[in-house]
């Protein structure tokens, strides 16, 4: 591979893009902008899953490593066969899932009195703000790629407090939420002794290291795009406990279809990203950190 081409691969560093000094100075105000990103990606999402059938949710605002594609072939970086044909099939089957409006949520469905429940209601504007909630996706994927330290587990910690405290100031200036143990509305609510063992465990445990500290790891040892492409296995996930759990209707055949080829997509472009790195004609940046300790890789 030619400089330009290393170089053009620097944007997924952002210690090398901005220059080491330049980063060193600024890794806090990084680490921020990486929790924030998180939280604007994570709360638009759950507004598309209030709006929208939970496999268009999933489906529009889990495309940050999809996008990449196209960025690398406008900068002439070589781009596998594999990875070309993935994101087009990808492409054709979100226009199908856009153009598919009889998928529709349970309280979308006209009740028996003959009224629409309208507090949720599916749009061309919900979807357009899906699509926009991978920038914040690629850019927390982007800075966390180079934030990681020797000491990676201090950067998760900082990262979780970070995002804890955007999330509480988001709850109290905007959904009216308490300083109190309430239940329904209180910040503490969690520790009520009927919802404690669910949140702590099962959201705060299962879900946070699974559906977000688990991907941070896995960049130790897998490429950026590959990680972020494993979000596109999501989409069916959803589709199946949506409507097990009686949030959606079983979804129309369009969008079955088009949740098929997109998870077959995925692995087919992983396959083209892992063929391009084995033979050695792209060379993703170093992660800077390391889940070992400093003092264990100088032994």
């Amino acid at each position: 591979m030619n400089l330009a081409s290393q170089t053009n691969l620097a944007v997924l560093n952002v210690a090398v893009s901005l220059g080491q000094r330049t980063f060193k100075r600024n890794k806090y105000f990084l680490t921020f902008l990486a929790a924030l990103s998180f939280v604007i990606w994570q709360s638009l999402q759950v507004y598309g899953s209030l709006n929208l059938v939970q496999s268009h949710s999933y489906a529009l605002s889990n495309l940050h490593g999809i996008i990449i594609i196209p960025f690398m072939i406008s900068r002439k970086i070589e781009v596998h066969k594999y990875e070309r044909y993935g994101a087009a099939v990808v492409a054709v089957s979100l226009l199908a899932m856009l153009a598919d409006r009889n998928s529709v949520r349970e309280d979308q469905v006209i009740h028996p009195p003959g009224k629409l429940y309208v507090k949720f209601k599916s749009t061309i504007w919900t979807d357009v703000v899906m699509l926009a909630t991978n920038v914040p996706g690629a850019i927390y994927f982007i800075l966390n790629r180079s934030l990681q330290r020797h000491r990676i587990m201090n950067h998760i910690i900082i990262m979780s407090i970070l995002t804890m405290l955007t999330f509480s100031l988001m709850a109290l200036f905007f959904e009216n939420a308490g300083m109190n143990l309430h239940a329904s509305n209180g910040l503490f609510g969690w520790l009520n002794s009927e919802n404690c063992f669910e949140v702590v465990f099962f959201y705060g445990f299962f879900c946070t290291f699974l559906g977000s500290v688990g991907y941070i790891l896995s960049m130790q040892f897998f490429s950026p795009l590959v990680c972020m492409n494993a979000f596109l296995m999501e989409p069916i996930v959803a589709q199946v406990l949506g409507c097990l759990v009686g949030i959606d209707r079983i979804p129309n055949f369009l969008t079955i279809l088009a949740l098929l080829a997109i998870t077959a997509s995925a692995f087919y472009i992983n396959i083209g990203t892992s063929i391009m790195v084995i033979c050695k004609r792209r060379v993703f940046p170093e992660a800077d950190g390391s889940v070992h300790s400093e003092s264990e890789q100088k032994q």
